[in-house]
């Protein structure tokens, strides 16, 4: 009897906690809305669009962008406005995050390579190997910039045609699974292809061979005229094969600007 009384005292007491911090987190909200005090209509909408994002790659990201850990989530309770988010790189996920702290997760569709859904929660549970997230909010945007941009000085070439076959160095800038940034010397029209080699992204990584379409190109020199370009692409196409080895390699980056990031 003691035993069960002391089980009913806990749950009882966690349960007051969250409603407690749940109430005290909405007026600190400054009006923002939570899952359950949206419509019908749009939590149906909401939980559809979360809905896509299981077994979805996401980075965890602090108010202020900060990637705190890339995970996967694994789990969704529409009833409870919960997700689960497993560590997918890394040897765990960052220490010394409090419960109901504010953060958003950054998720890439696999299956609809140019949407991103941001997700915005607040922290339940964290452990070593998952957190769980309570839910606010969620928004789909099809900006490709935005999708898991990840900074990287590389240099590689560009083939494309022009009277014949063409070539010439580049420098990249930024890349992510829809698009990549890179400068070079040589002037070119938007809505050229091109075919960008990368001989790796990481040491000892593979080798990258990315058709590309440029979409945006503007000075990256002071010198008038320029002396070099840069351009901003998006693939054209790109296997499954390709788009998960470029994936591996984009992720072990971000791994390891994480870890050389100095600890607060």
């Amino acid at each position: 009897p003691s035993v069960t009384i002391y089980r009913v005292f806990i749950t009882t007491v966690r349960w007051n906690w969250r409603i407690f911090v749940n109430f005290w987190s909405r007026i600190g909200n400054g009006g923002k809305n939570t899952v359950s005090e949206k419509t019908t209509q749009e939590k149906d909408e909401l939980n559809g669009l979360i809905q896509q994002c299981v077994n979805a790659v996401a980075e965890v990201l602090a108010e202020d962008n900060r990637v705190l850990f890339v995970g996967r989530i694994t789990v969704f309770h529409p009833e409870k406005e919960e997700i689960q988010v497993d560590l997918e790189h890394g040897a765990e996920t960052p220490l010394g995050i409090v419960y109901d702290t504010e953060l958003k997760l950054q998720v890439h569709l696999h299956s609809q390579w140019k949407m991103v859904v941001m997700l915005y929660g607040n922290v339940m549970v964290c452990t070593r190997d998952y957190w769980i997230i309570k839910l606010r909010n969620a928004i789909s945007c099809a900006d490709d910039r935005r999708a898991f941009r990840q900074k990287v000085r590389a240099d590689g070439w560009i083939t494309w045609k022009e009277e014949g076959h063409c070539r010439q160095a580049c420098r990249l800038v930024d890349i992510s699974l829809v698009g990549v940034a890179f400068e070079s010397v040589v002037k070119l029209s938007e809505g050229t292809d091109v075919d960008l080699v990368i001989p790796y992204l990481v040491k000892g990584g593979i080798t990258h061979e990315l058709p590309c379409t440029i979409v945006s190109c503007h000075s990256a020199s002071k010198e008038d005229p320029p002396r070099r370009w840069r351009y901003g692409c998006s693939y054209r196409s790109l296997s499954t094969r390709k788009e998960d080895q470029l994936c591996r390699d984009i992720f072990q980056l971000q791994a390891r600007s994480i870890n050389r990031a100095p600890r607060r």
